[in-house]
């Protein structure tokens, strides 16, 4: 059954530039919204396989939150 997109809370994904750059050949005209759909899915259908198959090309974190510059707590003379 289609989930109303009204309900559904979307995602923001982030990758970075050379990794959309790099896997836009090889989508074969698909796109990458259905490539994360279709891993999602078989995510789902086969967890083991599929995080094992995607392991060695797992990305690091990103830092969360807004990147710190100087010390903001005062104010400039």
């Amino acid at each position: 059954m289609a989930a109303d997109n009204h309900k559904t809370p979307g995602t923001t994904v982030r990758p970075e530039p050379d990794e959309v750059t790099n896997a836009q050949p090889h989508l074969q005209g698909r796109s990458i919204e259905k490539l994360l759909r279709a891993t999602l899915i078989a995510l789902h259908a086969e967890p083991e396989r599929t995080l094992e198959l995607l392991s060695p090309y797992w990305p690091p974190d990103r830092p969360r939150g807004r990147t710190r510059t100087k010390d903001r707590s005062h104010p400039s003379d």
